[in-house]
């Protein structure tokens, strides 16, 4: 009887507690998400439908410009780390997250792995003569195992590679990128698409359009 009592007691008291902040969601169920997300093949799905709506916004954009009286030289501006290349194992083995020490220990190894939704579209619009630009957040100091990585996994023949000084300060990658796509418009070409994982990758202008691909996995500011 007195048990019953005192776990009517005890009930009663958690009925009436309200908490004075919402509780963050468990990290660990957090994690059980975003491999689940990987896995059921979720995020490649949406990952493929942002593709191709840049795939099929940029061929309409081919074929205005080929039958314009004055055509432009057409540009593409793409991110390089979940937009060209998967980290997803490094990532699920690090727990997800921005990590920064851990990424610049693991950014040296050459990274083949493609994501081949971005690949075959990198191919398409090099075979229609579309230039490609890689505007990355990397530091200037991993170009070597960049090139390397972006070459072994099946890119070739880009316009230009740019990479973040190491010297850069800025909380925000936004004025480094859109900076650099500025430049590329001065230089003459059209930008008909950028895209990239993060919306600063596509914050700042310099393009017709923006398409941010999915990435739970990390956000960069």
């Amino acid at each position: 009887m007195r048990i019953a009592k005192y776990l009517l007691v005890t009930m009663t008291s958690l009925a009436l507690y309200t908490p004075l902040y919402a509780e963050p969601t468990n990290i660990q169920q957090c994690q059980q998400r975003l491999t689940q997300y990987h896995d059921t093949g979720a995020y490649m799905r949406e990952f493929k439908l942002v593709v191709n709506q840049a795939h099929d916004y940029i061929r309409k954009k081919i074929e205005t410009n080929k039958e314009s009286k004055s055509p432009k030289p057409l540009a593409l501006v793409l991110d390089i780390d979940e937009t060209t290349l998967s980290n997803y194992a490094f990532l699920k083995h690090e727990g997800f997250g921005t990590n920064v020490r851990a990424f610049d220990r693991y950014l040296p190894q050459v990274n083949k792995t493609p994501l081949e939704p971005m690949l075959n579209l990198y191919q398409f619009a090099k075979k229609n003569g579309v230039s490609i630009f890689f505007v990355t957040g990397r530091k200037d100091n991993f170009a070597q195992p960049t090139v390397e990585s972006l070459k072994q996994a099946g890119y070739s023949d880009w316009n230009g590679l740019y990479f973040k000084p190491q010297d850069y300060r800025k909380s925000s990658i936004i004025p480094f990128k859109s900076n650099i796509r500025r430049e590329i418009v001065m230089k003459g070409f059209d930008i008909v698409a950028s895209i990239g994982d993060q919306m600063s990758d596509l914050i700042g202008g310099y393009a017709d359009r923006g398409f941010k691909l999915p990435n739970p996995y990390y956000y960069l500011p």
